[in-house]
């Protein structure tokens, strides 16, 4: 006797039923905004305008200042550029997979296109946040580091020195130029070689942007 496998009433009922069409979404209509705010576009779109009319005034005669800030406004500049390229290759890559005329390869192409570009467009728009922010005044220069050590006796100017150790450890690490301007300890010694207890020290690093 042979048996036939079982199958759930569920299953067969909807076997029974004809199959439904389901609509097919390849992918969500996103656009560039999704990945920045339109207050962060007009922003950038008016420091965008700014920097052509201050590069075509430059073009005539040579101003320092000018020149600063037109290098100011160059990331903007550039970032704007290509997240609108990038904007624009996604609508044109949406028309195309929207249109059922469309070739069956290069729909498929298109798609892997999609995926890239909104990718793409998610690193431009970072990028152009970033070039957005402003830069800090000192932001340049050089930094000075000093340590010296709080309240709890020994174990708090022990502590201190590994401090050091470490920042020179990352600097050595970073290829920063770091130079001691002072170091004393709590015997009076002032060379890093001592052992003693840090009392206070003070931490040069010369590199711009420090």
């Amino acid at each position: 006797m042979i048996r036939s496998p079982w199958v759930c009433r569920r299953c067969i009922t909807a076997l029974s039923k004809p199959a439904r069409r389901q609509p097919i979404r390849f992918q969500s209509t996103a656009t560039g905004s999704e990945f920045i705010s339109p207050a962060l576009l007009t922003r950038a779109r008016s420091l965008t305008k700014e920097h052509a009319d201050l590069s075509a005034r430059t073009t005539e005669t040579f101003d320092s200042k000018l020149a600063k800030r037109i290098g100011e406004l160059q990331p903007i500049a550039s970032s704007l550029a290509s997240l609108e390229t990038a904007t624009s290759s996604l609508t044109e890559l949406h028309a195309l997979l929207a249109d059922r005329a469309t070739d069956p390869e290069l729909r498929e192409l298109a798609e892997e296109d999609l995926i890239s570009t909104k990718s793409e467009l998610a690193t431009l728009s970072t990028a152009l946040k970033t070039a957005l922010t402003p830069t800090h005044p000192f932001a340049a220069l050089p930094c000075l580091i000093e340590i010296k050590p709080g309240v709890g006796g020994s174990e708090a100017n022990l502590f201190a020195g590994d401090l050091l150790r470490m920042y020179r450890a990352y600097c050595a690490r970073r290829g920063l130029h770091a130079s001691l301007l002072k170091y004393e300890t709590t015997e009076g010694t002032t060379g890093a070689e001592s052992e003693a207890p840090i009392l206070e020290a003070i931490l040069e690093i010369t590199d711009a942007g420090a």
